[in-house]
């Protein structure tokens, strides 16, 4: 296991080190935006918050719901059916509210 953590931290290593030199002109990753101090706080606090809801919509009530009530795959698919409906319906109702709102 340590072989392979030192792998991992061996590669970020070699790919941040390689996207921050200078040499490189057009870096794949945007390294740079992250040196204000109010964005290098702000995107992973927005990454981590992003990732917790999406994890808490979108993958929690299928296990759960699969694991304690015992419900197969389509079971729980068609359980999920009515909620996906109300997101959706709350979507379009949200756009069409605000449509003559100018800001």
């Amino acid at each position: 296991m340590s072989a392979t953590c030192d792998r991992i931290c061996d590669c970020a290593s070699i790919l941040c080190g390689g996207q921050l030199s200078e040499r490189n002109k057009h870096p794949v990753i945007q390294f740079r935006v992250l040196k204000n101090s109010s964005d290098g706080v702000d995107h992973p606090v927005h990454r981590v918050g992003i990732s917790a809801s999406t994890a808490a919509v979108l993958f929690f009530p299928p296990a759960l719901t699969q694991t304690i009530l015992g419900f197969l795959a389509t079971e729980t698919v068609l359980a999920m059916i009515p909620g996906a409906c109300y997101g959706g319906d709350a979507l379009v109702c949200g756009r069409l509210l605000t449509a003559s709102v100018r800001w």
